[in-house]
């Protein structure tokens, strides 16, 4: 039960950054006639060439009126005539972060998050999932969607962070606590104590290595 549980934190958490990260296509833009549209590309058509013969081609778009809705069809068919990769922004248009969407699936980590903390186990999610701060700070209103051309500065995506919000758990006793005494050889695992240290080094021994 506990381990679903941090599986479900873990990847409600990510999926939630992934979402802010601007994971779902969703693409506004303003139009020549001045109304503003929603587009929801597919990552997986860069062009006419990838629709089977015959096939019909179509976007969930969202706009005003049906003459919007049929003048940002018309755009997007230009971008696959010209082969415009779907993940490339043109002037004007931006990356939707639908915020009720990431409020749900961070609802549905948390869910699981709390049922953890009662056993004494959150820490095992508590800042260890890389999306938890932009998650987390994008509902609180700290910042919008991040443009999508500072991806590369972002935190990768399934790469944990060995982090816990300043704890850790000693390497003999397992309790969670702050500026413990690190392992001077391997700098992987820390101890309460220097008697902490002593008991565990017979096993430890086995698998430590100089960082």
């Amino acid at each position: 039960k506990a381990d679903d549980d941090f599986y479900r934190a873990e990847a409600g958490i990510e999926a939630a950054m992934a979402l802010v990260l601007g994971g779902k296509p969703n693409i506004g833009y303003p139009l020549k006639s001045g109304e503003k549209v929603q587009v929801l590309r597919d990552f997986g058509r860069a062009s006419l060439d990838d629709y089977e013969e015959g096939e019909q081609i179509g976007f969930p778009i969202g706009g005003p009126t049906p003459a919007a809705a049929r003048e940002a069809m018309n755009k997007e068919m230009r971008r696959l005539r010209d082969k415009v990769p779907p993940e490339t922004l043109q002037e004007g248009e931006t990356v939707i972060v639908p915020h009720w969407e990431v409020a749900r699936i961070w609802n549905y980590a948390m869910k699981a998050y709390l049922r953890l903390e009662a056993i004494g186990q959150g820490q095992c999610v508590y800042g260890e999932s890389t999306g938890w701060d932009i998650a987390e700070n994008f509902l609180a209103g700290k910042f919008g969607a991040l443009e999508p051309n500072r991806y590369i500065n972002c935190p990768q995506v399934g790469f944990r962070v060995t982090r816990d919000k300043g704890t850790w758990p000693c390497g003999h006793c397992g309790k969670y606590e702050s500026n413990l005494l690190q392992c001077s050889r391997c700098k992987s695992v820390h101890y309460c104590n220097r008697e902490c240290q002593k008991k565990a080094w017979k096993t430890h021994k086995l698998e430590c290595k100089a960082a």
